[in-house]
This record gives structure tokens, sequence and C-alpha cells, in this order.
């Protein structure tokens, strides 16, 4: 067998490299590309303080509505955790004027989800574009509702689905 000969040029050409490959994996990462897009839109304030932005998207058949309110479960009173979440659940409950929250969003909408936040409880419905009378008529009435309008079968089940909820979180953390 022939002993394999290195010399010291290709040696340090080795470590040179090694010493790349490891300060090239060590160095901190490129933040990310920031990508700005500009859509125009539309903002009006109503003199009761609703807002509503319309921001058109050329092309699309789609229209997505989001009723945002100031108030999320830090508004909680003291000993009632969760009873602003346990209010956004009942919202999809409630028959004001005898209509259907829930049933009117199935048929209209292609999704729609309710979210309660720290500050924030925000309902978004996704439908097609030739539905958006009928969604905006649903987030009014939803702004509507009174505690008449909620069976007391609907806020047994909702109570305890968010006390469910609640104790799963609570596990989790």
């Amino acid at each position: 067998m022939r002993a394999m000969r290195h010399d010291r040029g290709s040696r340090k050409a080795r470590v040179l490299l090694g010493v790349v490959a490891v300060a090239a994996a060590c160095r901190p990462p490129s933040p990310p590309d920031v990508v700005v897009v500009k859509l125009p839109y539309t903002l009006t304030t109503f003199s009761s303080g609703l807002r509503l932005l319309v921001a058109p998207e050329a092309g699309s058949d789609l229209v997505t509505v989001t009723v945002r309110l100031p108030f999320g479960s830090n508004a909680d009173p003291a000993g009632k955790t969760g009873l602003a979440h346990l209010v956004e659940h009942l919202t999809f409950e409630a028959r004001p004027r005898g209509l259907s929250i829930a049933s009117t969003l199935d048929r209209v909408a292609l999704w729609n989800n309710g979210m309660t936040g720290m500050a924030v409880t925000e309902y978004v419905a996704v439908a097609r574009a030739d539905q958006l009378a009928p969604l905006l008529v649903v987030e009014a009435l939803r702004m509507s509702i009174a505690c008449k309008d909620i069976g007391e079968d609907a806020f047994a089940r909702e109570l305890a689905v968010v006390r469910n909820e609640l104790r799963a979180r609570h596990r989790s953390s």
C-alpha cells in the first residue's frame, strides 16, 4: 500500500474551509425581507363611533366582513372569568327577531368564526360577493341581541362549552 501524502498547503486549505463553514453556520440569520402591500381603501367613521373600512380586491368574487369590538377577556369582572368568551358564543346562538344567527351564517357564509382575545372580540365571515347584504344584516342583528333572544337550552349548552374550554386551557398552561 502506498502511504498518502498530505502537503501543508492542502491541510491549511481544509482547515480554513472548515473555519469558514463553521463561521457561516454560526452567523445569525438574515432578517426577513419586508413586503409592504398597499391596498386602496376607504375609512368612514359614523357618529355612533362605528368605523367602516372597505378595501376592495380587484378580481376577487369574495367578501370578508370583520366586526371587531373593543373589549375582550380583560373586561371580565372579578370572579367572572370567561364572560366575554361566553357572550361571543351566545351571539351565534341568539335568535333576534326570530332569525337564527348561526343558521343564517351557515346559509350565506363560506366560513365564519368568532374569537375573544384579551382586548378585543372579533367576528369574521367570508362569503361570495352576492351575499354581502345578508351578511351585513346578520352582523347588524348580532349587535342588537338582547338576553331574551337567547334560549335557556342554548345558554346552558354554551356555558358548559366555555367552562370546558377554560378548564382545558388551564390544564395546558
